[in-house]
């Protein structure tokens, strides 16, 4: 049965609970550009996007988001560095992963993860999954705020 209450797509943080994710038949994580680059505002779009075309295929996969830049050796890995916005879903039984690359929109994003989940995804072998960066500051929500400079 489908979960109950508000599904949320939310940041991914910490190793464990990706670790988590990865026991599912499908692990997609969402790479957002950097808020800086988008402001709060753009970054909310952004994550309402990708709640709606998550949603319908939440009983099949886990979903959550990292910001772009923040786990370098992962994104390494599987070739999206500062290709955002991006998905990289993983299919960790099989070693299997697939990239996104389109119209970052709910009707491409919905399609891109039914055609995953489908007999006839298209998929490519990595050999392992770098740990995600430790420490990573969490998203407060709000836009960003250069560091003061130091007079």
């Amino acid at each position: 049965s489908p979960p109950t209450g508000k599904f949320e797509v939310t940041q991914l943080s910490n190793q464990e609970e990706y670790d988590e994710c990865l026991k599912k038949l499908l692990c997609v994580t969402f790479v957002l550009p950097h808020y800086m680059d988008t402001g709060a505002e753009g970054r909310n779009a952004y994550i309402q996007t990708i709640t709606e075309a998550a949603k319908k295929f939440r009983s099949k996969a886990a979903f959550h988001w990292v910001s772009g830049g923040d786990h370098y050796d992962w994104e390494e890995a599987f070739g999206v560095t500062a290709n955002y916005p991006t998905f990289v879903a993983i299919g960790s039984k099989k070693g299997l992963y697939s990239k996104f690359a389109g119209k970052f929109d709910v009707k491409t994003l919905g399609a891109s993860l039914s055609k995953l989940l489908g007999p006839k995804a298209a998929y490519s072998k990595y050999t392992k999954i770098p740990k995600l960066d430790a420490d990573v500051e969490l998203w407060d929500g709000k836009d960003y705020v250069p560091p003061a400079e130091d007079e």
